[in-house]
């Protein structure tokens, strides 16, 4: 537990690793800026995940708000987006169970998964606790939007507090 909090504390980033024996690419979005618009960082994410998805031809697991840039591959499953949710908030231990069940079904176990610094720490060790095995591409990168819907997401001096606060949280509530 010490640590994990150490870890909730300290690391910022996530070395890649190799890609080898991937069975799906996981993401997790960021919130969009409107229904219409993703916003960058979701675009950034997409043009990564459609590189990965050209060199690894594996399934497409992804949050909804990232569907309009995705939908043209084929078989990408998507989760409703967080507005179809509303007032419910899906977390990112929420969307690691969603994943892990969309997996089941095909019998993966050897993920790559995509999101954005600084939340990717915390949703690689949510993903690692409900049971897949987490692999890291080249290319992530810490990306704010000002325009995005989540106003903790629009800058890194509002984010980073943020983020240590949620890791806490998540910590404490045991998806880490």
């Amino acid at each position: 537990m010490l640590k994990r909090l150490w870890e909730c504390l300290t690391v910022w980033s996530v070395p890649p690793t190799s890609l080898r024996g991937a069975q799906a690419i996981l993401v997790h979005a960021a919130g969009e800026n409107s229904p219409n618009d993703p916003g960058i960082v979701n675009k950034y994410n997409a043009e990564l995940i459609r590189k990965l998805y050209q060199e690894l031809k594996i399934p497409v697991i992804a949050q909804g708000e990232l569907k309009l840039y995705l939908n043209d591959i084929p078989g990408a499953v998507f989760s409703p987006r967080q507005a179809e949710t509303a007032p419910n908030y899906m977390n990112t231990y929420d969307i690691a169970l969603w994943q892990k069940a969309e997996c089941e079904k095909l019998g993966v176990q050897r993920v790559v998964l995509v999101s954005y610094y600084p939340h990717y720490w915390r949703a690689v060790k949510a993903t690692q606790k409900v049971g897949l095995v987490v692999l890291v591409p080249s290319g992530l990168r810490e990306i704010y939007d000002p325009n995005n819907s989540q106003k903790w997401a629009r800058y890194k001096w509002i984010n980073r507090p943020y983020e240590l606060l949620a890791r806490m949280e998540s910590l404490r509530q045991g998806w880490l």
